[in-house]
C-alpha cells in the first residue's frame, strides 16, 4: 500500500481470515481495492488487534500530514538506532513487494491490481530489467530440446 493509504488503515479493514486488507481511499476506483497480506504480515496486525473490531491501526495525529510526518521521523529515529541506511524510505516495502511479486508470479495485471495501478507502464519501476531473467526463461523452454537445429513451429507450439 502506498503510505498515505496505510496510515489511513482502520481495524475493520483487516479481514483476518481471508489475509488481505481493504483499502476505501484510493484516489481512483482501481486503488480502492482489497491488498494481501502474507502469513507474516498477518500475524503482526492479529495479535495486536486480538479482540478488537475498531479503531485506527496508526493512531493519527491532529492533521494528515503531521500524521504522515510523525510516522516518518519515528522511522528515521528507528533507522539510525538500528543502523539501517537512509536509503530504505516508507515506501520501501511497496517496491519490494511490487519487485518481488513479479518477478516471482510473472503476472502484470495480478500486481498491477494489488498495487492500485491503473496504467501497465506505471509499473515498469517494478520490472527487472536485466538480461538473466530473460536468459532463464529460454534455457528452461529448451531443456530436452535437440542442442542444434530449428524445430518447426507446429513441434514448438505442443511444447507450450
Amino acid at each position: 500500500m502506498r503510505p498515505s493509504e496505510k496510515f489511513r488503515m482502520r481495524v475493520e479493514k483487516l479481514d483476518f481470515d481471508n489475509k488481505r486488507a481493504r483499502n476505501p481511499y484510493g484516489k481512483t476506483e482501481k486503488s480502492r481495492r482489497f491488498v494481501p497480506m502474507s502469513e507474516r504480515m498477518a500475524e503482526v496486525p492479529a495479535v495486536r488487534f486480538a479482540g478488537r473490531k475498531e479503531g485506527w491501526v496508526f493512531p493519527p495525529a491532529r492533521s494528515k500530514s503531521e500524521h504522515i510526518e510523525a510516522i516518518a521521523k519515528g522511522l528515521q529515529a528507528l533507522q539510525t538506532r538500528a543502523g539501517i541506511s537512509d536509503s530504505v524510505v516508507l515506501n520501501s516495502a511497496r517496491h519490494t513487494y511490487g519487485s518481488h511479486a513479479l518477478a516471482s508470479t510473472g503476472n502484470l495485471f495480478a500486481v498491477a491490481a494489488s498495487l492500485g495501478h491503473v496504467d501497465a507502464k506505471s509499473m515498469e519501476p517494478y520490472q527487472q530489467h536485466g538480461l538473466s531473467s530473460l536468459r532463464d526463461a529460454i534455457n528452461r523452454r529448451n531443456c530436452g530440446l535437440p542442442k542444434f537445429g530449428h524445430i518447426p513451429p507446429e513441434d514448438s507450439r505442443s511444447q507450450f
